[in-house]
């Protein structure tokens, strides 16, 4: 019975394992999208398909939170399954009816099912980073992904592994594997947060000479109407403000790099990508409220018909 107990203990430490939002990962639209890994080790058919129906639902980095709070859900509802087999185990002590035995048994089937499982949504999450950062024009992403392949294998070995044991595993082979997992994925997720967030990085650096191009159309347009002596006044002072969050934006993104060039290997490394994300987000935040002055500039510059005409114009000149 303690064997059974203990083994049921694994179970619930790998259900607090798995959660692990590896980093924000700026898209090309230099928005967040947050790659989360969830942990869905529930008995039966409906845990997969809950999770893919989680993920169908995440549409956008609105979304996100949504997606964090009904995984929260499924993994409190994993958790209290483990707990309840785990009281009717201790009920069962020295208990030797065909009742209590289909209880040892059921219970030691659930955490060999998920430890599968668990192996199974870590090499999910990785799979889906390596896809999206392949797809990318991320900076040493050859690297980056080899590093990945290097914890994929592992994690495929260990999925063999779990499948050959089956259900006659001992305990002590179940606790072997376990702690296999456990650092297994102690290494993977730090691989994952890195690849996550260089690829973050470059698409906020992609954002960023976007707005400059911008903000060159912007003041060549106002210098043009300064040049035929419009009141360009208003529209300058908003551009002032829309050049300076792209400066701080700029500074940001420029601070974050130190950070995201550590090592997974190095002690400081969740330290300094916690801190390279933090800057990052810096960087974004003061995009989107550039952003946000881009109507003012553009509203100010149609109240004329001079300013509607450069801005077609200048316009058709980029698209030729």
């Amino acid at each position: 019975m303690k064997k059974a107990l203990s083994l049921l203990v694994i179970a619930i430490f790998l259900a607090g394992l798995m959660p692990l939002a590896f980093a924000k990962e700026g898209r090309d639209s230099g928005r967040d999208e947050s790659l989360e890994v969830q942990d869905d080790t529930a008995d039966d058919d409906t845990n997969d398909e809950s999770q893919d129906r989680i993920e169908k639902e995440v549409k956008s980095p609105r979304d996100v939170e949504k997606l964090r709070d009904k995984s929260d859900e499924i993994r409190e509802k994993r958790r209290d399954e483990l707990e309840n087999t785990r009281e009717n185990l201790k009920k069962c002590r020295k208990d030797t009816t065909a009742n209590c035995e289909l209880v040892r048994k059921n219970a030691k089937a659930k955490v060999s099912t998920g430890l599968l499982n668990a192996v199974e949504r870590m090499i999910a999450a990785l799979e889906k980073l390596k896809e999206r950062l392949e797809s990318s024009d991320t900076e040493n992403k050859e690297k980056l992904t080899a590093r990945l392949d290097e914890r994929l294998s592992k994690l495929n070995e260990l999925k063999a592994k779990i499948a050959e044991l089956g259900e006659n595993a001992t305990p002590q082979e179940i606790r072997e594997t376990a702690k296999e997992i456990k650092e297994a994925w102690k290494v993977g997720k730090k691989d994952a947060k890195k690849a996550a967030m260089k690829r973050g990085e470059h698409g906020l650096k992609g954002v960023l000479q976007r707005i400059e191009k911008l903000q060159e159309k912007l003041e060549r347009i106002i210098e043009r109407l300064k040049e035929r002596g419009q009141d360009t006044a208003a529209a300058e002072a908003i551009l002032t403000e829309f050049n300076q969050h792209i400066a701080s934006a700029k500074a940001k993104a420029e601070e974050a790099k130190p950070f995201l060039e550590a090592s997974p290997e190095d002690d400081g490394f969740d330290d300094s990508i916690k801190q390279g994300h933090a800057l990052l987000k810096e960087a974004r935040d003061g995009i989107k409220a550039a952003h946000g002055l881009l109507g003012d500039i553009m509203d100010e510059l149609k109240t004329t018909e001079e300013g509607k005409s450069e801005l077609e114009s200048d316009s058709e000149d980029e698209e030729e």
